[in-house]
């Protein structure tokens, strides 16, 4: 198995208990999304979450590579006890 390797990038982050901004270290890969012949024209930072079951991006970046949102499934998403609708 090939070992990957990649650096953990600053995020800004809220302290819960203090409400003040911090910086916390994520795993951020630059990726590309596609679509058969249609690619992003740009990098993408998108987190590693090798325990994530979905993965969200905006309706913005299917358009760009020729994906019709419209036609996917509509869900929500709980998210820290806040409900996400996501329309497609």
């Amino acid at each position: 198995m090939q070992l990957l390797t990649y650096n953990f990038l600053p995020d800004l982050f809220r302290d819960p208990r203090t409400h003040k901004l911090g910086t916390i270290y994520r795993p951020y890969v630059l990726i590309k999304l596609g679509n058969k012949m249609n690619w992003s024209a740009n990098f993408i930072k998108a987190l590693v979450d090798s325990g994530a079951d979905n993965n969200v991006f905006p309706a913005s970046f299917a358009t760009e590579i020729g994906i019709d949102y419209k036609k996917g499934d509509y869900i929500k998403l709980n998210v820290k006890r806040r409900i996400i609708e996501l329309k497609y």
